[in-house]
């Protein structure tokens, strides 16, 4: 019997805290409450929701982790900025319990980079577009130097790529999948030849060159045959997104101001 009890008092104290969490997050979608507005204390928060002080304090820890509230010690709770860290663990999960999410995720990532493929060449700056060329010829370096695994390179040439599009809330999402794959590329014994990673390496001076010379077609072209490498997408997708069949990418030019000294 006192077991029961006992059990029965946690679950009601893991459900006041929940409670407590979910009052907390709708007040503040409902005020439509901007990032660094100050919110009620601790002890205020207390007497408005009705719960003990050790469940809005397990609230608060919850909504700071999901980047609804900054509690800023000395000084108060705040509205914060969200983060998209906990949607991204709960994909990694869900890849994880699932057997075809891995292969949705892959999709996923297909359908944003090549639909941002617009914005890309619209807004690119000159920053962003430094940062790919980069990326491009520090590769090429580590290649020539015997190195194949270069997946940081790839990394940064495709979070350089997502930034130049000026929609942050898609780069981040998007810098959140490449991250993924990267990690579970890290734990399997990906095979890299020389001459694979020479083809990345086109296809990355394609991408570039697309979006210096504007060709939107021909970058969402290049864009799907490169992402289509990790698992072949479905032909209708393939369709959507470049409205034609699967087809080989233009041959690529590369960065005029390093052209006549870089060679794969």
């Amino acid at each position: 019997m006192e077991q029961k009890d006992h059990k029965d008092k946690d679950k009601a104290k893991h459900l006041s805290h929940i409670k407590a969490a979910e009052e907390i997050r709708r007040r503040i979608l409902a005020s439509e409450a901007r990032v660094g507005t100050k919110l009620p204390s601790e002890a205020e928060l207390v007497a408005e929701i009705g719960v003990g002080r050790a469940s809005i304090r397990e609230a608060l820890k919850m909504l700071s982790i999901e980047g609804f509230v900054e509690v800023r010690q000395g000084s108060g709770i705040y509205v914060g900025e969200p983060r998209l860290a906990p949607t991204i663990d709960q994909l990694v999960w869900y890849a994880q319990i699932d057997a075809d999410a891995y292969d949705h995720l892959v999709e996923l990532r297909i359908i944003l980079e090549v639909g941002m493929a617009p914005l890309v060449v619209e807004r690119a700056d000159q920053e962003c577009l430094q940062k790919m060329a980069d990326a491009i010829w520090t590769a090429r370096q580590l290649l020539a130097q015997g190195q194949v695994d270069l997946r940081d390179c790839d990394y940064e040439f495709h979070c350089a790529y997502l930034h130049a599009s000026g929609n942050e809330l898609a780069a981040s999402f998007g810098r959140s999948l490449r991250a993924y794959f990267r990690r579970e590329d890290a734990g399997h014994a990906v095979q890299r030849t020389p001459e694979a990673v020479k083809k990345v390496l086109m296809e990355h001076a394609a991408i570039y060159s697309s979006i210096l010379t504007g060709d939107i077609d021909n970058l969402r072209r290049t864009l799907v045959v490169h992402l289509n490498r990790r698992r072949p997408v479905s032909p209708l997708l393939f369709q959507s997104l470049i409205g034609a069949a699967p087809v080989q990418a233009a041959q690529p030019t590369l960065p005029p101001e390093e052209e006549e000294n870089q060679s794969l």
